[in-house]
């Protein structure tokens, strides 16, 4: 059971990622987990996150509870383990990337012997990460963009009628050049207008 997992210096994000959704998931609390750490995930840690942010339709008073037996004890809006590094997060709300709302569902699962994981889809990881790039600039959240993307199994089409929708046509031709330029790096491009993905990385 996850209440019983060892969290320690060495419990690495995914394996934090899985014990405390599952434990919220014990009672009757669904999250999402977003952000950098879905990056991490995806990108078997090229890109290295020291939080874990999950989305919840909740207060934290149901939450605090559930962490509390975990080990964590709340600071601010963080949650903090005294023997592990990692900080846990619960921003409250809908789940919204750019102007689109995400329903959970159709989020994707991964499963391991630690239990249930529940986060973004490579292909709405990819877009969390470029929202960053079209708002604000931030070309550091397009490296990470493009790693997903180059690593997994990514619906182009979707990510770029996306774009379109949040008026960034532009910016996502910036996106595409980055991840065609990364591809060859790697020996992935083909010869279709599109790079040739790894397809999607198992997690245990």
């Amino acid at each position: 059971m996850s209440s019983s997992a060892k969290i320690d210096a060495n419990t690495r994000l995914e394996e934090l990622a899985y014990i405390v959704s599952q434990a919220l998931s014990e009672h009757d609390i669904s999250v999402v987990l977003v952000g950098g750490a879905v990056v991490s995930i995806y990108t078997q840690n090229r890109y290295q996150s020291g939080d874990l942010d999950f989305v919840a339709p909740y207060s934290q008073q149901p939450i605090t509870p559930v962490m509390e037996s975990l080990g964590f004890k709340r600071q601010g809006r963080h949650y903090k383990h005294p023997r592990c590094a990692l900080t846990v997060e619960f921003p409250a709300g809908s789940l919204e990337i750019g102007e689109r709302y995400i329903d959970p569902k159709e989020c994707t699962e991964l499963h391991s012997e630690l239990g249930t994981l529940r986060l973004l889809t490579p292909t709405q990881s990819t877009m969390d990460r470029l929202a960053a790039f079209y708002r604000w600039n931030d070309y550091a959240s397009l490296d990470q963009a493009v790693w997903i993307a180059a690593s997994q199994d990514v619906d182009l089409d979707v990510v770029q009628e996306w774009s379109h929708r949040e008026g960034a046509a532009k910016q996502y031709e910036v996106f595409k050049n980055a991840l065609w330029r990364y591809a060859e790096e790697l020996g992935l491009a083909g010869d279709e207008d599109e790079p040739q993905h790894r397809g999607p990385q198992q997690t245990r």
